[in-house]
């Protein structure tokens, strides 16, 4: 009789484990998901780099293609950000929109 008293307290203990675990699980997603999100706040906030426009310029020229077009991946090298972005920089931010 005792036994069936210690195996319905010993279920009892696992399931509360069981929703603990589930709680701390749900609470630290909410948190991975805060910090991502806030990762990509700051990641927006970036600010173009501290370059000229005339040594911007030195730069595209350095990096053109044989072909004559900008290669953005080698401007983005140059100046230790993703391709894109440096599309982004050299398009909207300095206005060398053709050049």
């Amino acid at each position: 009789d005792n036994s069936g008293v210690e195996s319905a307290n010993i279920e009892k203990r696992h399931k509360e484990q069981i929703e603990k675990s589930e709680e701390d699980k749900e609470l630290l997603n909410r948190e991975i998901e805060n910090r991502n999100r806030k990762i990509l706040q700051l990641k927006r906030r970036i600010k173009a780099p501290d370059v000229s426009r005339d040594s911007l310029m030195q730069i595209i020229d350095d990096t053109r293609k044989k072909n004559g077009k900008h290669n953005y991946t080698r401007i983005g090298a140059a100046l230790g950000i993703h391709k894109d972005t440096a599309k982004k920089w050299v398009q909207e931010v300095f206005g060398l929109k053709s050049f």
